[in-house]
């Protein structure tokens, strides 16, 4: 099945920051077509490519600027950890971090806000209590 640009765009970007979502393909296939839609109806009210291009990210990455994933990659990144297969560690870590996002309503500006602090903070410290108690370190 050929996919349009957006739909591969949309993966791509969900395979890097947001794993979990990556294989709904019913999500990505409804938010790659209003993204072509958005691109259209741009063009046909005379914006100019970069102007569509705009108006299409706002559409395709909506809800999805804040990436749980990400954090957790940050945070092991900066304990300078050394494992064999730090991409297994870091998918281990963000299932188990999980329930303490959930308790933050993270949005597309959460990153700037001091919830994302308290989020942070949290997701570090229950990483450092996992690694220190199977003696990962």
């Amino acid at each position: 099945m050929v996919h349009s640009k957006y739909y591969n765009e949309l993966k791509d970007y969900l395979v890097k920051y947001h794993p979990d979502m990556a294989m709904d393909d019913d999500f990505i296939s409804l938010r790659s077509e209003l993204a072509q839609e958005t691109f259209i109806e741009c063009s046909r009210e005379g914006m100019n490519i970069e102007e569509c291009q705009n108006e299409v990210n706002e559409v395709l990455y909506s809800g999805l600027h804040f990436s749980l994933y990400q954090l957790v990659e940050d945070i092991i990144e900066e304990m300078n950890l050394s494992f064999s297969d730090k991409d297994k560690f870091i998918m281990q870590m963000f299932l188990l971090v999980q329930p303490i996002a959930g308790k933050y309503k993270p949005d597309d500006n959460f990153e700037r806000t001091s919830e994302y602090d308290k989020l942070y903070t949290e997701i570090s410290e229950h990483i450092n209590q996992y690694i220190k108690h199977y003696e990962l370190q």
